[in-house]
């Protein structure tokens, strides 16, 4: 999906800044200290917030989410087969697994805490720099030793805040119709540009594997590794509350799927 965003705002003359953990508290920081304006396009696993940083005008997020074990089992041979990861991927795919487990979960409750250094107050004030301090503080569950209860009672808000989270929410496994639902809510050509390219499919698929065997082989190695992880019950637990994230994101999505095809009588 990153590789589409950055498609169609490369045909729109545009370009998005991109959000990470590491570089979305120093943008933020920016912002706040008036050494930046809001830019128009942001990605990244770091972008939610970054709208209450701006001006009044309209602001919104979409996200395309993923089968929590296909995308375990995707990222892992992404890493495999070169591609940037953190965690690393020299260990097992179950060892890799636990090392991130429900990384949507995860990234939902990033906070990014802000402070102001000194008397001097600087809003409405341009000449005003270097009087906030941010910091990214990454506030899951596992970081604070929270309780099961409290632990769900989180997740429970998370999953009961999804759709006023995000504008708009798309499935990795309906992409074309994603794009589609893209492209009507923000009129960016989502579907246009992207409709015959799977980037977010994944190269690892189209790659030979380790004995030099073609894609199917390998789409065979992805099926059993699945299998492998759903068999496991610490995975299974690791995985299950962005598989919980990802049964609400389904409804969402197919309500948002009636009301596009209702709008032009699909």
């Amino acid at each position: 999906m990153k590789n589409c965003m950055e498609r169609v705002l490369l045909e729109q003359g545009e370009k998005p800044t991109l959000l990470s953990f590491q570089t979305a508290a120093g943008i933020r920081q920016d912002l706040l200290n008036n050494k930046s304006m809001l830019e128009k396009y942001y990605m990244g696993d770091s972008t939610l917030g970054i709208c209450d940083y701006g001006s009044p005008r309209p602001c919104s997020y979409f996200t395309i989410l993923r089968e929590p074990y296909a995308r375990a089992v995707s990222h892992y041979y992404f890493c495999k087969d070169g591609g940037l990861s953190y965690p690393p991927c020299n260990n097992t795919l179950e060892e890799f697994v636990l090392g991130s487990c429900s990384l949507f979960f995860r990234q939902t409750t990033v906070q990014f805490n802000c402070q102001e250094s000194g008397e001097e107050k600087c809003a409405g004030n341009p000449a005003c720099q270097n009087t906030w301090t941010c910091n990214a503080t990454e506030v899951h569950p596992d970081n604070l030793h929270v309780s099961e209860d409290q632990r769900r009672t989180i997740l429970q808000y998370v999953i009961d805040q999804l759709d006023t989270m995000f504008a708009v929410i798309g499935l990795a496994e309906e992409y074309e119709t994603s794009l589609k639902m893209f492209q009507d809510t923000f009129g960016a050509k989502f579907y246009d540009s992207c409709k015959d390219s799977r980037d977010n499919k994944g190269e690892y698929l189209h790659r030979e594997n380790e004995h030099g065997e073609g894609s199917r082989t390998r789409e065979q190695e992805i099926e059993a590794a699945q299998r492998r992880l759903r068999e496991n019950e610490a995975v299974r637990k690791c995985l299950s509350e962005d598989e919980k994230i990802y049964n609400k994101a389904k409804e969402i999505f197919q309500m948002q799927l009636e009301r596009f095809n209702r709008k032009y009588n699909l």
